[in-house]
């Protein structure tokens, strides 16, 4: 017998097991049953599952992790913090996740406020792991002595959008950031 198991979001398991020997039943079936293949004599299996040494956990080591990635951190690269920028310039913004994220579709752009004005950063690199990097090229117009950045968002296109990289099924990233001080 083979049996599927979905992952769903919130599925958390350090070594995927059954509850006990009495996990496998009938009773949820009207009038199933599992028998030997032979027709005579009728006789229905044993459905008493092994209790140790021979256990789904004791065989396989299966590690479910259902959590849904989330954003922990955002901040400049290590080289960016405390310099002048300007017209042209490129600084780098890391975006660090809780597990390995992808995208599917293209690639999410970071919406940046720059003192009060609304700014787009164009993602870089990070397919895969668990930090995307983001590049923003000073423009015309930008000006601020000590200046913050708040992180406002990623953005996706219509039918794109930022997932566990896993096989399937992909879970979603919360991309919920705070205002706070990014820096």
């Amino acid at each position: 017998m083979v049996f599927k198991y979905k992952v769903k979001e919130g599925h958390v398991s350090a070594d995927l097991d059954y509850v006990d020997e009495n996990s496998m039943s009938l009773e949820h079936v009207n009038e199933g049953w599992v028998r030997r293949s032979a027709t005579t004599p009728i006789q229905d299996a044993d459905l008493i599952l092994p209790s140790s040494g021979n256990t789904l956990a004791d065989l396989s080591n299966i590690i479910i992790d259902g959590t849904r990635p989330r954003i922990i951190k955002v901040n400049l690269d290590e080289g960016y913090k405390g310099t002048n920028y300007s017209y042209a310039d490129t600084i780098i913004i890391n975006v660090d996740f809780s597990a390995n994220v992808s995208f599917v579709g293209i690639a999410p752009s970071m919406k940046i406020l720059l003192d009060h004005n609304q700014r787009e950063a164009k993602y870089l690199e990070g397919y895969g792991t668990k930090q995307f990097q983001y590049a923003y090229k000073v423009q015309i117009g930008d000006s601020c002595s000590n200046c913050k950045m708040s992180f406002l968002h990623l953005i996706s296109e219509v039918n794109s959008y930022i997932v566990r990289h896993c096989s399937n099924p992909p879970l979603p990233v919360n991309v919920t950031m705070s205002l706070d001080d990014g820096t």
